[in-house]
């Protein structure tokens, strides 16, 4: 089994990429999940993910959780999730669009309508186009106007244009896993503002390795006092900031115990655990079962 888990960013997709359909610094178009994968059987994202299938079925595993993806659904998988465990049927057809998390946090900084996005895709990384929302045509009209201009290779401002076409497309793509009307009219000049601290929250939160596992390290990073954090956090997901932390932490704990050769000690030092009785006893606590129990599948 392997320990270590390939962390892939941009750059490595279009080194590796034969059948990349664009690629700069910051996007990657691409129709093969191989080029995604580099050759590896689980990845570690260094990038925003965003996936169409549009024939066939797709099956994952990201982060301990099965995804299946059918015609007209598209996916996100966002910075720091493992994806692997890949099944594709023999009339796929996707379109798989990398961003980098730079060009995302340009893209929506500000946007007070997609505070609840991150904890949308969170609950739920998998979304049916709709056609009585106009979603399916909205995203069919941007993905022609892209690909014409994706192929006109003699326009000098190519990439300067793509990349607005880009951005506004990754809005359309974020209002399917946005708010609510019910909840967009309920935000006012103290939502924006905790939406705000939220949306920081969880960018610091995914970027972390699981070894964080107190709302002060957060608050720190965000310059705000753990108690505003916490209300920040509890007021736009109704979520606490620690179960959001917790679900992290325990994800990447899950992984390396049921996917890494290290022993339960090893595993319990790498997150930085005082002992092994701390690290069995939470594990426990969030899992149900001890360290040992859960690697061996019980």
């Amino acid at each position: 089994m392997k320990n270590i888990v390939e962390t892939i960013e941009i750059s490595d997709m279009k080194k590796e990429g034969p059948t990349v359909d664009y690629a700069d610094n910051d996007i990657i178009v691409t129709g093969n999940m191989e080029d995604i994968m580099c050759g590896h059987d689980d990845v570690r994202l260094g990038l925003v993910l965003v996936v169409f299938c549009m024939e066939g079925r797709m099956q994952l595993e990201m982060n301990d959780r099965t995804c299946t993806l059918h015609g007209n659904d598209m996916m996100i998988c966002l910075p720091h999730h493992i994806i692997g465990g890949i099944l594709l049927s023999n009339n796929l057809k996707i379109k798989a669009i990398g961003f980098s998390p730079s060009f995302v946090h340009d893209t929506i900084r500000g946007e007070r309508e997609f505070g609840s996005v991150f904890e949308n895709i969170h609950a739920d990384p998998v979304r049916r186009l709709r056609k009585d929302r106009n979603e399916q045509r909205a995203v069919n009209l941007f993905g022609k106007l892209i690909a014409a201009k994706m192929n006109d290779v003699s326009d000098c401002g190519r990439r300067r244009i793509l990349h607005h076409m880009f951005a506004a497309f990754l809005c359309q793509v974020m209002v399917s896993f946005g708010a609510s009307p019910e909840s967009r009219r309920a935000i006012g000049g103290e939502r924006k503002s905790v939406t705000l601290v939220f949306k920081n929250f969880m960018k610091e939160l995914n970027k972390d390795d699981g070894r964080h596992r107190s709302v002060s390290y957060y608050a720190d990073r965000l310059c705000y006092s753990p108690k505003y954090v916490s209300y920040a956090v509890k007021l736009v997901s109704g979520r606490t900031a620690m179960s959001w932390i917790n679900e992290h932490a325990i994800g990447q704990i899950k992984y390396q115990l049921r996917n890494s050769d290290k022993s339960i000690k090893e595993i319990a030092e790498i997150f930085e655990f005082p002992n092994i009785s701390f690290f069995g006893k939470y594990v426990k606590r969030n899992l149900g079962v001890s360290p040992l129990k859960y690697r061996n599948g019980q």
